[in-house]
């Protein structure tokens, strides 16, 4: 069994890295890799204590943000060498979660703009703010909560499920160029074409995640990676999915010669299982064994 999708608080997640090998070993998984979003600096450190803590095979990984077709999308890294790879995403200025958490809250709030969206002075002072303050506060949700506060916005919604949580917001809204509250995460993230270069000169692989989370646009963004040679595979089992995904993506994985992966995406035990995808499923190791001795020099046990 394995987990190569998962969130540390050095991101989204709320545990320490520390509690996540320690849950990897507990669930005796073959292999495990952490992947928070756009830093490497988690990575690093529990390469040294998973030999003390961990039994199995820990992949150094990371998700790193970009966008395709103006659709905002992640790419999960694994097997690269992450003091290189940090120094080479400091090179073409990619932003590490915490340097984007702000920048990316001024966007939001200039996509309410562009929206004609009414907002109270209150949360657009939260921008003035410092970042450590901004993410205390959970200055996002509030937006999206002052945001339904106004009757008059209620014209601008054309699905109120999307306005319910923000990781709702931010994948079906804001990364999803056919909302009109779009911003572009290619503004300020590096390129998949760049990611690709630097990810493989640190001695990784690039597989695209989740890619039915992208909505309309899964099918043109896998299909525009996969004809430019951006990726080295395809993340097939995701909590998210349904079966149908699950086939498709391994199927398309089987035809275009692409590797496969697959991961919980934890970032907290009240939204997900640990070290499981969708309809309760463990993860079989087999699904990265064509790959994963490529870039750690050693085979799983199973």
């Amino acid at each position: 069994m394995i987990d190569l999708h998962c969130h540390s608080t050095a991101s989204d997640g709320e545990n320490n890295a520390i509690t996540l090998l320690k849950m990897a070993e507990k669930k005796k998984l073959d292999v495990f890799a952490l992947t928070d979003h756009d830093d490497c600096t988690t990575t690093k450190f529990v390469m040294e204590q998973a030999k003390k803590l961990f039994s199995g095979i820990f992949v150094s990984g990371i998700e790193l943000t970009t966008s395709c077709l103006k659709q905002g999308i992640e790419l999960l890294c694994y097997g690269f060498d992450p003091t290189r790879l940090e120094s080479e995403l400091k090179k073409v200025n990619h932003p590490t979660y915490w340097s984007a958490f702000k920048k990316q809250f001024i966007m939001l709030l200039e996509a309410m703009d562009r929206a004609k969206a009414i907002l109270s002075n209150e949360v657009r002072n939260f921008a003035n703010l410092p970042v450590e303050d901004i993410k205390k506060l959970n200055a996002k949700k509030l937006v999206l909560k002052d945001f339904l506060s106004h009757e008059e916005n209620f014209h601008l919604i054309d699905d109120i499920s999307n306005f319910k949580s923000f990781s709702n917001f931010y994948r079906k809204e804001f990364t999803n160029p056919r909302s009109k509250f779009f911003a572009d995460s290619g503004a300020i993230f590096a390129s998949p074409e760049k990611i690709y270069e630097i990810v493989h000169a640190c001695g990784g692989l690039v597989f695209l995640a989740h890619d039915f989370n992208y909505g309309e646009q899964a099918i043109p963004v896998l299909n525009e990676l996969t004809e430019k040679h951006l990726i080295d595979g395809i993340e097939c089992m995701h909590k998210n999915f349904t079966k149908e995904n699950q086939d498709y993506l391994f199927e398309y994985a089987r035809k275009h010669n692409l590797f496969t992966s697959g991961g919980s995406d934890f970032h907290r035990e009240s939204s997900s299982p640990f070290a499981k995808a969708s309809l309760n499923q463990e993860i079989p190791t087999s699904l990265i064994k064509p790959w994963i001795d490529k870039i750690t020099g050693v085979a799983p046990k199973k």
